[in-house]
């Protein structure tokens, strides 16, 4: 599967599936995008983090939904990460306060994370 381009949920039917838990924003996502499909994958593992349902795909337990930024870079040439046909997407958004002295690293910090999005996903947001 990890040659494929996308994948659907009948392709994945049939697969391990490693979910992270219910009250992650990645599970309620992909858990919506099934529903609204009509379609169901069989749990066969349940845990905290996207870090490590990661490390389960590498170790062949399965496939996971994660989100990309969260792979550990340790480990990122061992994982295929594939398209899914169902193509859910969480938007992210972050908030300043407003304080008269921002913190010194606030700029910085806040470019480096645009550049990150950009890298990744092709686009940023201001």
């Amino acid at each position: 599967m990890a040659q494929r381009d996308v994948l659907s949920p009948s392709d994945l039917s049939k697969e391990r599936y490693i979910a992270l838990e219910e009250h992650t924003i990645v599970r309620t996502t992909v858990d919506r995008a099934l529903a609204a499909a009509g379609a169901t994958l069989n749990l066969s593992h349940e845990v905290s983090s996207s870090e490590v349902a990661h490390r389960f795909v590498r170790n062949g337990m399965g496939f996971t939904f994660a989100d990309p930024s969260a792979l550990p870079p340790e480990i990122s040439d061992e994982i295929a990460l594939i398209p899914w046909s169902l193509g859910a997407s969480i938007e992210l958004a972050y908030f300043l306060p407003q304080v008269s002295r921002p913190h010194e690293n606030r700029d910085t910090f806040l470019k480096l994370l645009k550049d990150v999005c950009k890298d990744r996903y092709g686009q940023a947001h201001s």
